[in-house]
């Protein structure tokens, strides 16, 4: 294994262990493919973590910025705000031009929570 894949791995180890193939193929499902949201959150400290933070955050009237170069763990986070009841808007690199302005557009647009 080459260093850069020996990195990629540690990133993912420090994500979620749903990036990895294995955990994510045996994980809890529900019937329609998606992640069973207790256990997935259950499955990272850090989520035990930012579940806690985004219902403060939320019941704040907050809004939230998450950043991730890794599009498997914005699926993830994607999984997970679906299970949370979250509206959110993602913006990875198959969103372009219009599309993304309107995400931004809607992600800054005050009269919505």
């Amino acid at each position: 294994m080459s260093l850069l894949n020996i990195i990629m791995e540690l990133k993912k180890c420090c994500n979620h262990p749903y990036l990895f193939n294995k955990a994510s193929v045996e994980a809890p499902k529900h019937p329609n493919g998606a992640y069973e949201g207790n256990a997935m959150v259950k499955a990272a400290g850090k989520f035990v973590l930012m579940q806690k933070m985004l219902r403060n955050l939320y019941n704040e009237k907050h809004r939230v910025l998450i950043f991730s170069q890794m599009t498997r763990m914005l699926d993830v986070m994607e999984e997970f705000c679906e299970f949370e009841g979250y509206k959110y808007e993602r913006i990875d690199g198959s969103i372009t031009g219009q599309h993304r302005q309107e995400a931004i557009d809607r992600f800054n647009d005050d009269h919505k929570q």
